[in-house]
């Protein structure tokens, strides 16, 4: 998505670099300074910003590049401005032409300028804070030079959006989406990435919070180092970016950050959240932002607005449940979501809502959510797709402190399914068990986004790669047959993206292994499908609880390109043919024989072909995406 708006608009205006041509020579970093607004809104802020670089970026640094951005001509008379050449090596100064001064656009002048691998910004009005800032300098000097960005974290402050211990790579996306935890001057943004998500948005929409919106983007695709840093905040400027009252509420603002992740420019992004408002609020917009009318237009239908509401941990379980039809939904008037951590839910989100869907909630908070639904209304649907009825008698260890007959949690999650006003789920053992609590239980087929793991190619090769992708296992017996496969067949990979146990990881030792750790879902559906496996294991147990998942691993196994080996136990016995869209695995002492039977690669083909022709009949987003819309118009409107 290319957001870049601000070539043309910008000029150079000062230029003193020390030797001949350094603007075009690469540097480790660029520190942005954006100046926005008048004078009195920084006035102290450049100086301040030269006596912490100066102790740290010397006269001869030629590894670091201080680049400053203003469209208030009056920012040329400040000394301090005027000075900084003498002080640093590498110094530009960048006056942007912009009619409505608007952050983003800034942003993105002094990206079009910058030569550094990444880039740091800063400016009065973003929240910064004089001990990271060094640390995060010299982090960004010493990295490596690839496309990850850097950010650092304080996990003292993050406490204040309740979130606790560190930063699990595979949330990172989901906890960004739903809370700005992270803040822009504590990033140092890769570079080549920041081209690859388009910048920043210079929509009018989305300018009081364009920093977090960068970074949901950023997050969603592109991989993030976390640098723990301790101790409480001694921030400068911590206020609002733009201080003038402006026309687009938070609610619609987070609505439209949770949209257009895809979109191919940040005009298409604007003209399909607009076709997805209620009309008063496009026209109500459209009012105050002359700019949207271009892309206002009738509805088929009224837009609906959507809250999703989870933990912290249910961002891949929204992601295939509800964020990937939103994305295929997107500018067909369906509607817009907005996703908010349960614990920080308010009645205001609720106010603003024609649906409240409660993902997997679990927390104390459920009751309050179901109780504002009640009072104002507005009908709830409470999905849940893991049986936490029979988990903790199954799995007793970890599961019977979570989800005991007596824990909290278990007796709000029961609350949850008793009082939400739908219980959405896939698995009809699932609907079984939930059935004695539910008001009333809707049902959708699982999905896969085909097309955002296809983007990516696979590899061909004469190797084989086998392997597991997903979550712990309790059942060691597949993981043992992959490790002595891999060990007895020199032309096996083996391949694990995700969790094992120690003993599992033991069966691997002398193996040549793939590992990767966990990611976000479409950084995942990108590397697995680079990794390019050819056999993938889905164990199942034969406990209550493992027959009541999902059959995902069927959908994204064959959307990686693989073939799939699975227990010949619900929810796989009734989606696989065995031998013809993959293998049924009855004796679970052998899981050898089947998978040497796979080492075929023109077997192989054949079976993909027809597994890939079930899964994009009847399970690709696309095809699933209007039963999702219709199920929620349904509920809307009180038709079912």
């Amino acid at each position: 998505m290319n957001m870049f708006q601000a070539s043309k608009g910008a000029r150079m205006l000062r230029e003193k670099p020390i030797f001949e041509d350094y603007a075009s020579t690469q540097c480790a970093l660029s520190i942005v300074l954006i100046l926005l607004g008048r004078l009195s809104s920084g006035r102290g802020f450049v100086s301040r910003i030269a006596d912490i670089l100066r102790p740290i970026v010397g006269k001869v640094d030629n590894d670091v590049e201080l680049i400053v951005v203003f469209s208030d001509p009056q920012w040329k008379t400040i000394p301090a401005l005027q000075s900084l050449p003498s002080y640093f090596r590498r110094v530009r100064v960048c006056e942007v032409i912009s009619e409505n001064e608007l952050p983003a656009v800034l942003f993105n002048a002094g990206r079009k300028i910058a030569v550094g691998h990444r880039l740091i910004f800063l400016g009065p009005q973003l929240a910064w804070d004089v001990r990271r800032l060094p640390v995060l300098l010299e982090a960004s000097r010493t990295a490596t030079r690839n496309n990850q960005s850097i950010a650092l974290s304080d996990t003292s402050s993050n406490g204040r959006y309740g979130l606790v211990g560190n930063i699990p790579k595979s949330q990172l996306h989901g906890w960004v989406l739903n809370c700005p935890f992270l803040s822009l001057s504590d990033l140092a943004i890769s570079a080549t990435a920041l081209d690859e998500i388009g910048g920043f948005d210079p929509s009018p929409l989305v300018q009081q919070a364009s920093c977090w919106d960068a970074l949901i983007r950023l997050s969603c695709s592109h991989e993030i180092s976390i640098i723990k840093v301790e101790g409480g905040s001694t921030s400068d400027g911590r206020t609002p970016f733009i201080t003038r009252p402006y026309p687009v509420s938070e609610d619609m603002r987070r609505r439209y950050m949770a949209s257009g992740l895809f979109a191919a420019s940040a005009q298409e992004r604007e003209r399909n959240f607009i076709q997805d408002l209620a009309p008063d609020d496009a026209s109500y917009l459209c009012r105050h932002i002359p700019s949207l009318a271009r892309a206002a237009g009738p509805s088929a239908s009224r837009p609906l607005r959507v809250t999703i509401t989870g933990g912290l941990w249910e961002y891949h379980h929204n992601w295939l449940c509800f964020f990937s039809y939103f994305k295929h939904l997107e500018g067909t008037g369906f509607g817009t979501y907005k996703p908010v951590f349960d614990h920080l839910v308010t009645r205001e989100d609720i106010e603003n809502s024609d649906v409240v869907i409660l993902s997997r909630c679990k927390v104390e908070q459920v009751r309050q959510i179901l109780d504002w639904c009640k009072d104002l209304d507005i009908p709830s649907i409470y999905m849940i797709d893991d049986n936490w009825i029979t988990v903790a008698e199954d799995w007793p260890d970890p599961y019977r402190n979570i989800f005991g007959p007596e824990t909290q949690f278990f007796k709000n999650f029961v609350f949850g399914i008793k009082h939400a006003d739908y219980v959405l789920t896939y698995n009809r053992l699932l609907a079984d068990d939930i059935a004695p609590y539910a008001k009333r239980i809707v049902t959708l087929p699982n999905s896969v986004d085909l097309a955002l793991f296809e983007k990516t190619p696979r590899r061909h090769s004469k190797r084989f790669v086998i392997g597991y992708s997903g979550s712990d296992r309790y059942d060691d017996r597949a993981f043992r047959a992959l490790a002595q496969i891999a060990k007895t067949h020199d032309d096996v990979d083996l391949l694990i993206f995700g969790n094992l146990s120690a003993e599992q990881r033991a069966f691997m030792s002398g193996a040549r292994a793939i590992e990767y750790s966990g990611v976000s879902y479409i950084q995942y559906a990108q590397m697995i499908r680079e990794a390019s496996p050819d056999i993938l294991l889905a164990p199942l147990d034969a406990t209550r609880t493992s027959r009541s998942k999902c059959p995902n691993k069927y959908l994204e196994i064959t959307a990686a390109g693989a073939v799939g080996v699975y227990s010949n136990l619900e929810p796989y016995s009734w989606h696989i043919d065995d031998g013809i869209n993959g293998v049924l695995v009855s004796d679970p002492d052998d899981w050898t024989t089947p998978i040497i039977s796979l080492l075929d690669k023109k077997k192989l083909l054949r079976m993909h072909a027809s597994a890939r022709a079930d899964v994009a009949k009847n399970y690709d987003a696309t095809v699933v995406a209007p039963q999702f819309a219709d199920l929620i118009r349904s509920i809307a409107s009180g038709l079912i």
